[in-house]
């Protein structure tokens, strides 16, 4: 491809240059065959970028309809959904509104109380186990 030399493969990314990334992004594109819960889709968002998820997975469900679905198999249909962000100005604007919206309803305090409320226990039991008392 004559655009070879603008695609970056960077390995590890620190917190740093993750921020770096997001902040000089105009988009994130997550092409990905499987997930286990779709962080990187949350960051984006909290960053203000529009974002292109696989509809696979967990993705859909992470990012709502916030987001652009796209088969990950499929290079035509990521290349129609990138051309399609970038020349509507108008669903940019929306996707990056609905994303802020979307990264509300995900929190690490709602996250432990829907995990205590599943496994119907609470701090102080699991603190009185792990220190052998009753």
């Amino acid at each position: 491809s004559k655009r070879k030399s603008r695609i970056h493969i960077v390995g590890f990314v620190n917190e740093a240059l993750k921020k770096q990334l997001y902040t000089s992004a105009s988009a994130f594109l997550f092409a990905s065959f499987y997930e286990g819960f779709g962080l990187p889709v949350l960051e984006a968002q909290s960053f203000g970028l529009p974002v292109i998820v696989s509809q696979t997975s967990c993705l859909p469900e992470v990012a709502g309809q916030e987001a652009l679905l796209i088969d990950p198999q499929s290079p035509r249909d990521i290349c129609d959904k990138m051309i399609e962000l970038a020349k509507n100005t108008k669903l940019r604007s929306f996707l990056i509104k609905k994303g802020y919206e979307n990264i509300e309803r995900f929190s690490w305090e709602k996250c432990a109380k829907e995990w205590e409320d599943v496994k119907g226990f609470d701090e102080a039991n699991v603190a009185r186990k792990e220190c052998g008392t009753k």
